[in-house]
């Protein structure tokens, strides 16, 4: 068991107002583990530029780094000897010869600006499982739980929010989303009307892409050693598509996708009659002077006079902090969890910076990344098993909740999964009085807290059986800190103290501890590393009306006023 910080202080300030206007002073402690998220105390409005303030402590204070190999064995269960023997058959099958591998990996590489790697990184990632399936990669059994998922470009296209948090969150479109098919359609306009687009809680995983490099050059001298590496030759020879000739982030995508009806033999054939074919081609005039172009641009990558590769521009050096791809996915992260309405435990990203990925994990207690990246093109092979894993998830391993809340039998996981909102959904609690079992189907969804690392808290109307009492029930989700006193308890300390006006509580329940789950896998061999544990408490109040229903000027409120301000 990892240790865990059981104890922590709120350091409360003389003026509520300096929470507001000083978040860092009082949130958490610089040198100090993170003590307590005061997240829903602020309200602030935000541009499509800026991201909620706690993202940026979030990520100084709430971030931890692992090894990638324990990341991947923790997240996707791919242990390293699994890892090695994707690797093997990976190299074994030549995916990285592959012809459209190498075009698309050549195009990322030719991009001089960042959207234009969007559709390469989309062309490759859709090659890489069409060839885990061909190929038939060990344990896959050319099967994937969830059987329909797509890596996609949401380039300029804004991901839609929750109506209870309009004007807390930005219209934000991240780079590249994995999604079921079925939420992918919803990108594209259904005749002459605008294309409905998707929802927060329809993401299963979000890629964030950055370009650093000053000058192209840069990246093809990478990819030029990595081909160069594996023993053939620079630039790669293939027919030049349409996209080539006109790109456009709009054409690449759909001309690519018209070409892969059928699966390439590129990745089984022998590389000595690759290359010999190769050779006995005539290169077409554009196949010619890409070639030159891309020696030429190689050679001026080792001028003096050529930023290092990795570095900024002065003018991307000077606006850094708003457009670090750290901050905008942990902004993307708060999206997914805060307007899922709790549908999620936790949820992964993909942070890309030129050709490096790392690979990132967000739940209540913090963030874990990986130590090391990994380059697309030096490190292929390890990247192209990393993609397929991301394929492979189950539910569970996309941030499901866990299994005590159970999704309705009409729509089971993972055909559904992910939902809009945990409506329909079921679990059971036991009476405290009487130990009986009682049956909670969650209803309507009332309130989600815009936050990622804290309380979380989320609210839905319910329904029991049997029964509890005539008037309307709500259930109350939130992360609590283990160390801390249940509301139930406090709420029964008040009474005692004489208290009035409090809330009527029926059932209470703790769910789930995060050191029971995939948190345990991340600290098995690091023992010294700590973490702030969290319990999934649930608790089922009186539903109580909103003042502004009970004071309309409708008759039939009336009573309800009337015994709600006396209960």
């Amino acid at each position: 068991m990892p240790p865990v910080l059981e104890t922590t202080k709120a350091l409360l300030p003389e003026d509520p107002t300096e929470l507001v206007f000083e978040p860092g002073l009082h949130r958490r402690a610089e040198g100090s583990y993170p003590t307590v998220n005061m997240s829903s105390t602020l309200t602030t409005t935000h541009t499509i530029s800026c991201v909620h303030p706690y993202i940026k402590e979030d990520l100084k204070y709430s971030t931890q780094e692992i090894p990638y190999s324990r990341w991947l064995n923790a997240i996707f269960g791919l242990s390293p000897q699994k890892v090695d023997a994707w690797v093997a058959h990976i190299i074994k099958f030549k995916w990285f010869r592959d012809e459209i591998i190498q075009e698309a990996l050549y195009d990322y590489s030719m991009a001089g600006r960042e959207h234009a790697l969007y559709d390469p990184f989309v062309c490759l990632a859709k090659r890489i499982l069409e060839l885990a399936r061909a190929t038939k990669l060990p344990e896959l059994d050319g099967t994937f739980p969830i059987h329909d998922i797509e890596l996609v470009s949401t380039y300029k296209k804004p991901v839609r929010t929750i109506p209870e948090h309009e004007g807390l969150g930005a219209q934000r479109t991240p780079d590249l989303l994995l999604l079921r098919a079925v939420h992918a359609k919803k990108l594209l306009p259904e005749g002459k009307k605008t294309a409905p687009g998707i929802r927060w809680a329809d993401i299963l995983a979000f890629f964030e892409v950055k370009y650093s490099a000053t000058d192209r050059a840069g990246l093809v001298s990478i990819f030029k050693n990595a081909v160069e590496n594996r023993g053939m030759k620079f630039p790669p020879t293939f027919k030049p598509t349409k996209a080539q000739q006109s790109p456009g982030p709009s054409t690449i995508t759909s001309s690519r996708e018209d070409g892969l009806g059928g699966v390439h033999t590129d990745a089984t054939h022998d590389s000595n009659s690759e290359e010999s074919s190769s050779e006995a081609e005539t290169p077409s005039r554009n196949e010619t002077q890409r070639s030159r172009t891309a020696t030429k641009r190689a050679r001026s990558s080792k001028s003096p006079s050529t930023t290092s590769r990795g570095t900024r521009s002065k003018k991307s050096s000077s606006s850094q902090e708003s457009v670090d791809g750290r901050v905008q996915a942990g902004g993307y992260a708060l999206e997914v969890m805060s307007c899922s309405y709790g549908t999620r435990l936790f949820c992964l990203g993909n942070i890309i910076k030129d050709d490096k990925m790392s690979m990132w994990y967000y739940d209540a207690s913090g963030y874990i990344r990986t130590r090391e990246t990994l380059s697309i093109f030096e490190d292929f092979e390890k990247a192209a098993a990393v993609i397929v894993a991301y394929a492979s998830c189950t539910p569970s391993q996309f941030g499901a909740m866990p299994s005590i809340i159970k999704p309705p039998s009409s729509t089971p996981y993972p055909r559904s999964f992910p939902p809009a909102s945990l409506q329909g959904h079921t679990l059971d609690m036991k009476h405290p009085e009487t130990s009986e079992n009682i049956h909670v189907t969650l209803e309507d969804p009332i309130f989600a807290q815009y936050v990622l690392v804290g309380r979380r808290t989320f609210l839905y109307g319910i329904r029991t059986s049997p029964p509890i009492q005539r008037k309307k029930l709500i259930i109350k989700f939130s992360y609590q800190i283990c160390g801390r006193q249940a509301e139930q308890e406090l709420v029964k300390k008040a009474h005692l103290a004489g208290v009035e006006h409090l809330p009527e509580i029926h059932l209470w329940e703790d769910l789930w501890q995060m050191s029971d789950g995939i948190r345990k896998l991340f600290y098995e061999d690091d023992k010294g590393l700590p973490f702030q544990d969290r319990t999934l408490r649930a608790i089922v109040y009186t539903r109580y009306s909103p003042l502004r229903e009970l004071f309309s000027k409708s008759c039939e409120f009336l009573p309800l006023m009337v015994d709600q301000m006396l209960d």
